[in-house]
């Protein structure tokens, strides 16, 4: 599958959208999910680069990261994943109007994190 951020718009939210088909494709049918865009930037990866990262470096999995999940007033989930590498963990927030893509963005928040602090070797 192949998914392309939108022409024109602002970057970020192109960035995030991108990664809430992903991570929808992800949740939906992971054993034909086949993601293109793995870097956001360099040192920044999509949800796909946070999920192939974490593979690679033997962090918690998508399905097993511990996951706090709460939904305001306004209909927006925010959650909070924390992945590990046996005793090193970091954790990553998200938000969005769907929980699953919410839980999505904090699973890549906090393999950026954990990449970001060295804690995955």
């Amino acid at each position: 599958m192949t998914i392309r951020p939108d022409t024109g718009g602002d970057k970020y939210q192109q960035s995030d959208q991108m990664d809430a088909k992903s991570i929808q494709a992800f949740v939906n049918d992971p054993k034909s999910w086949n993601p293109i865009y793995l870097w956001h930037a360099p040192g920044v990866p999509t949800f796909a680069g946070a999920v192939l990262l974490a593979q690679e470096s033997k962090l918690t999995t998508f399905d097993q990261s511990k996951v706090v999940l709460k939904q305001s007033n306004n209909g927006t989930f925010r959650a909070i994943v924390t992945v590990l590498n046996g005793s090193c963990s970091r954790g990553g927030a998200g938000s969005h109007t769907d929980s699953i893509v919410a839980r999505g963005f904090a699973y890549r928040n906090a393999v950026r994190q954990m990449i970001l602090s060295g804690g995955a070797k």
